[in-house]
């Protein structure tokens, strides 16, 4: 920027330039702020709005070094994940053998499931049945018991497929069945700063 155009800036804006908001700020304080500082020539709005596309550079700037950041401790994360995995797994196979010993060596009996160490105890347990709905037809589970079938409404294409025809009711577009229970609620324009 130009000595100029620094000068102009502090002649529109003066100290409103340097004014910097971060999470720490009181929400007074940004009340006051916002009471004190009101833009009122074109000049000053369209600084706001160069501000507003430094910031959103910044963002930017800020999610990148994130992503790369989080990739690189992603990275360590499942490098490390993997390691205690196969170190906890070669221990537990051995400890799996050592108890499997004392079963034939007649020290820990058929019927006994544990066997107490001082630092914690080894044996085997009966895990619960697995069950698996893959091959249920939910429709007919639901016929069965309604309450055992969850259903959600696929909303977007819901939004896509059904016309709102008003006093809580929505039309099929293709089969022309009236759904009851849809509201729609108009929502109020909502501002915007698009800096170029």
């Amino acid at each position: 920027m130009e000595l100029s155009e620094l000068a102009l800036e502090d002649a529109i804006f003066g100290s409103f330039s340097s004014i910097e908001i971060d999470a720490d700020t009181p929400e007074d304080e940004v009340k006051e702020l916002q009471s004190k500082i009101l833009i009122d020539n074109p000049q000053f709005a369209d600084w706001a709005v160069r501000r507003i596309k430094m910031l959103r550079e910044q963002r930017l700037k800020m999610m990148e070094l994130y992503e790369i950041q989080r990739n690189q401790l992603d990275k360590y994360r499942r490098s490390e994940e993997e390691r205690i995995s196969k170190n906890e797994d070669f221990w537990t196979y051995q400890l799996k053998s050592y108890f499997e010993q004392l079963k034939q060596q007649g020290i820990v009996s058929s019927k006994q499931k544990s066997y107490r160490l001082p630092h914690g105890v080894i044996g085997t347990r009966r895990l619960p049945d697995k069950w698996d709905f893959n091959g249920v037809n939910p429709h007919e589970l639901y016929e069965v018991d309604p309450e055992l079938v969850k259903m959600e409404v696929k909303k977007q294409e819901a939004k896509n497929k059904l016309e709102y025809i008003g006093e809580d009711k929505a039309v099929h577009k293709e089969t022309g069945q009236i759904v009851i229970g849809v509201t729609v609620t108009s929502q109020e324009d909502s501002f915007y700063v698009k800096p170029e």
